[in-house]
Formats: C-alpha cells, sequence, structure tokens
C-alpha cells in the first residue's frame, strides 16, 4: 500500500494509509481543500478532487476540470485511467477470437472422434469455456483476461479491490443484459461517470487502463486483423456445423 501526506494548516503530515485519510475527512480533521501527497509527485493535489473516488462522505460536487479518478496513487499520478469504450472494444475482440478458437478445437475433438454430439453440446460446451475464462482470469491476481492483459486493463470492484470469483460470474452473467436491446449496454459505456457498462454497474466493477497505452499502429492492426481472422474462423465454424449435423 502507497504512503500519503497531506498538508493541513501550511504542515505536511504523514505518512497516511488511504483508509486514515478517508476516516480524517468524514471526522473533520481534514478538509477537502488540503494538499494530498505521494511519493512521486512534484505537487500536492487537493483532496477533494480525489474524494468522491476514495469513498469518503465528502463534498458533492467537485471543481470544474477535476479529473475523475480511482486507484487513488496510480490516478493521481497520472498512471491510470478508466478505460474507454474502442479499447475495451478490441480486447474483448481478441477474447471472443480466443473463444471461438476454443468452440472449434472443441468441435474437431468430436470429430475426430466420430462422436454423434450435437451442434447444441459444442456451443454449451463453448458457453461454459467462456464462463470459466471470463470468471476465472478477471478474478485472478491479474485482474483481466488475456485480451484485456494485452491492452493493460484490469478489471476492480467500485472500490478498487480484486473481485471474487462469484462476482466475476455476475458480471460475466450480466453481458447478456449489456446485449440485450441493439447492445445499448455496451454503448452507454463512454456516457457513465466512471466508463462504466451497463453489466459493470451490475457487477459494480470497474475496469482501469494502465498509462502509457499500447501504441495506436498497434491498435489499428489488430482492427484491422480480428476481422479477417473471424471471416475464416465463422466459415469454418459454419462448415464444423454441417459436419456435425451430419
Amino acid at each position: 500500500m502507497p504512503n500519503f501526506w497531506v498538508t493541513h494548516n501550511g504542515q505536511r503530515r504523514g505518512p497516511y494509509q488511504e483508509a486514515d485519510i478517508l476516516e480524517a475527512v468524514e471526522l473533520g480533521t481534514m478538509r477537502a481543500t488540503d494538499l494530498l501527497w505521494v511519493d512521486g509527485m512534484r505537487e500536492g493535489v487537493p483532496i477533494a478532487d480525489v474524494l468522491v473516488q476514495m469513498g469518503a462522505r465528502g463534498p458533492r460536487t467537485r471543481p470544474p476540470g477535476t479529473k475523475v479518478v480511482d486507484d487513488l496513487a496510480e490516478l493521481v499520478l497520472g498512471n491510470a485511467e478508466y478505460a474507454g469504450f474502442w479499447v475495451r472494444l478490441v480486447a474483448f475482440l481478441l477474447d471472443a477470437l480466443i473463444l471461438a478458437i476454443v468452440v472449434l478445437v472443441i468441435g474437431i475433438g468430436f470429430l475426430a472422434t466420430r462422436s454423434s454430439v450435437g451442434t447444441e453440446v459444442v456451443l454449451a460446451l463453448g458457453l461454459a469455456a467462456s464462463w470459466f475464462y471470463f470468471s476465472f482470469m478477471e478474478s485472478g491476481p491479474s485482474g483481466g483476461t488475456l485480451g484485456k492483459r494485452a491492452f493493460g486493463l484490469q478489471v476492480l470492484s467500485d472500490r478498487m479491490a480484486r473481485i471474487s470469483f462469484l462476482r466475476a460470474t455476475v458480471r460475466w452473467a450480466a453481458r447478456a443484459i449489456s446485449a440485450a436491446v441493439l447492445a445499448i449496454g455496451y454503448l452507454m459505456q463512454p456516457f457513465t461517470a466512471r466508463k462504466q457498462a451497463l453489466h459493470d454497474l451490475v457487477a459494480r466493477t470497474v475496469v482501469l487502463s494502465r498509462v502509457p497505452r499500447p501504441r495506436v499502429l498497434s491498435t489499428v492492426m489488430v482492427l484491422c486483423v480480428v476481422p479477417l481472422l473471424f471471416a475464416f474462423l465463422a466459415g469454418a465454424l459454419v462448415k464444423l456445423a454441417e459436419l456435425l449435423r451430419q
């Protein structure tokens, strides 16, 4: 845990833990206008600028231009921010590509053993693989799937803690709600205060993006290559479904 210092009544005090600052602000022994410091900062930041995301019952409004922050140490230093729509989309496409390959391998495995299972069984196994993949990896130490990790994304609770497997499962299941009605639950993500999609709000999670981000060129390349790979896989899956029905 990082240490924090606070300039109060002209005196720099500390070190404090985040919980100490929360308690002091709620008790009134620190003011929202006091400056907060963390190792590596050249200038202090008013506690009001980060108060809401620290969880304290402080001012209900923030000064104009205040940047919404989450993880206190990382975001005050400018090392992280809430993940935007496009980087999350690309990460999701990579994850979907991985899962499509898994489904294809499962189907080929059944064909190789000359099993009489139908397409429904293969799809059910693919759905189970999706649940375990997202829930296991997002509740793991890295806090993200392979796609998210490739773009420096991390899923955390709204209080910046590692999420449990149960919460990750709720988040995975709530994706169905986000996808309903023209995927409005996904499209609302850029317009929420903490850039949360509907399934984030249901599971009470946020997605953090570590700075610096991957290069724009890499993102563009992924956006160009992924659709081509999906087209190839779609054709392979259609052919596989036809074979399984025979």
